[in-house]
């Protein structure tokens, strides 16, 4: 489960390029952010912000995978990243899934015409997987959101 996550001690001020205008990044929570040391302290007020609340509506449902591979990079999701998944329910046409096909466990896009199942990459050096009666197949959940970090350890 993802446990409440403190802000760190107010950031340092942002300065953007000199304009006349000042311009407005989009609201979060609410609350303007913008490049203001003000409005940024006022931001930074040390209250918990809890992604449960807003990544996990339903915790018996939800489980946590690790992505490896790069099949799916074109919808975001790329090598190292973390995905949310809700199992339960009925993936729809164009939801991204985790299944296993086989012995193999995938995150694709699931795309249904009538009884025609196909599993599809987001990248363009991977081919679409046909769902055939004789594959072992199982939906085991629908990815809700990716977690995506921009500085990876070393291995």
């Amino acid at each position: 489960m993802v446990k409440d996550i403190k802000p760190r001690a107010t950031p340092p001020a942002l300065r953007l390029c000199k304009t006349r205008r000042r311009k407005r990044a989009p609201f979060v929570e609410d609350k303007p952010i913008v490049a203001d040391d003000q409005e940024i302290d006022s931001f930074s007020t040390g209250e918990r912000l809890d992604l449960n609340r807003y990544f996990i509506k339903n915790p018996a449902r939800t489980w946590f995978v690790q992505v490896t591979g790069d099949s799916m990079t074109g919808a975001g999701i790329h090598p190292k990243d973390i995905l949310i998944v809700e199992r339960g329910g009925s993936p729809s046409h164009g939801d991204i899934i985790v299944a296993r096909v086989d012995d193999e466990l995938l995150v694709k896009r699931l795309c249904v015409r009538g009884e025609q199942i196909q599993l599809l990459p987001e990248n363009p050096e991977y081919e679409p997987i046909d769902i055939t009666p004789e594959m072992d197949f199982k939906v085991f959940g629908k990815v809700l959101h990716v977690i995506h970090s921009f500085y990876q350890e070393a291995d």
